[in-house]
């Protein structure tokens, strides 16, 4: 990493330096003279002015310019961004005028090497934000930038980063065309950072505070309303389930004691029917009955030795539990 440091560092100087010769060889440069589209001058301090307004400049044309200037004004040209190489060897620049530019980008440390600045002006350009990188190893001791005119967003990183750089910057002038308070864009449009510095974060954090707690909460009521929803679902389908099968079980145990009576009932049907029909020979039932054979009472009766040798019979009891005397049978020869 090292090495490739070196060695970019080595390229820059090259290129610098054939920038520098091919800047001789076109004439533009002077080495410590005025560029061509600028009036050089001293001011009533004796101080030396380098103007190049309405020059028309897309970049600094830093090769042409004195050494010795103390003042370096850059009105109304065409400038879109200021690099690390745009102001480098004006060690006794104090003043720096950029005004009514296109000037969107700074790169770091663009300002650096310059001990003995004072004042930068980059009013009326395309700036959205002051980046913190813009005066990193600067080595003046404090600087006054004017931003007036710029399309500043005022937020959080706006804010930030003027904390980190006030110690040796001042930035003056920001009017907002938009801003983060509440989180309502442009509630700060046409106001001064100064008006909103206060209220930018200091009272956000509280409305988001409040949101964020409220949103939670919601997401809770949510979580824990799908979860209770789920077990009841199970719940019902389970006892659901559970009531049909008894349902179920009651309803075969009433078919099967419906089926029960309306067999005996079929059956109590069919042997009033023999009966009636007995004697008759016809009917769709006589082939079968006629097949039956008839039983006596004496049929039921097995052999006994008391019966043959004219014993007594013991008494014979009834259902009901009375006794029935049997009368004694006949004697058999």
């Amino acid at each position: 990493m090292d090495q490739f440091c070196t060695r970019l560092s080595n390229v820059l100087q090259i290129f610098f330096v054939l920038s520098v010769f091919a800047s001789w060889v076109s004439g533009d440069v002077t080495f410590g003279t005025c560029p061509s589209k600028c009036l050089c001058r001293n001011d009533v301090d004796g101080k030396l002015v380098v103007d190049c307004t309405d020059a028309l400049y897309e970049e600094v044309p830093v090769t042409n310019i004195p050494c010795g200037a103390k003042k370096l004004l850059f009105i109304n040209n065409n400038l879109k961004k200021l690099s690390r190489m745009s102001f480098i060897g004006l060690r006794e620049l104090e003043e720096i005028d950029m005004s009514g530019n296109f000037i969107s980008y700074i790169e770091p440390e663009s300002f650096a090497g310059l001990p003995s600045l004072r004042r930068i002006s980059l009013v009326r350009n395309d700036m959205r934000t002051i980046e913190s990188w813009y005066f990193r190893d600067v080595s003046f001791e404090h600087v006054m930038v004017a931003v007036d005119g710029n399309p500043m967003y005022c937020d959080e990183d706006l804010k930030e980063n003027i904390n980190l750089i006030k110690s040796r910057v001042t930035v003056g002038g920001i009017i907002c065309s938009g801003g983060e308070i509440w989180r309502v864009l442009g509630k700060v449009r046409g106001r001064t950072y100064e008006d909103v510095e206060t209220q930018i974060r200091k009272n956000f954090e509280s409305w988001e505070m409040a949101l964020l707690t409220l949103s939670s909460f919601i997401f809770f009521v949510i979580v824990l309303s799908t979860i209770c929803g789920i077990c009841k679902y199970r719940s019902g389908n389970y006892t659901t389930g559970e009531y049909l099968r008894r349902a179920n079980r009651r309803h075969s145990n009433v078919r099967s004691y419906a089926g029960s009576e309306a067999s005996d009932h079929k059956n109590h049907h069919r042997r009033h029917h023999h009966k009636s029909g007995a004697g008759s020979k016809s009917g769709p039932h006589s082939a079968k009955e006629s097949r039956k054979i008839e039983m006596k009472s004496e049929d039921h009766f097995e052999d006994d030795d008391s019966l043959v040798l004219g014993g007594q019979t013991q008494p014979a009891y009834s259902d009901s539990g009375s006794e029935r005397v049997l009368s004694p049978p006949e004697r058999r020869y």
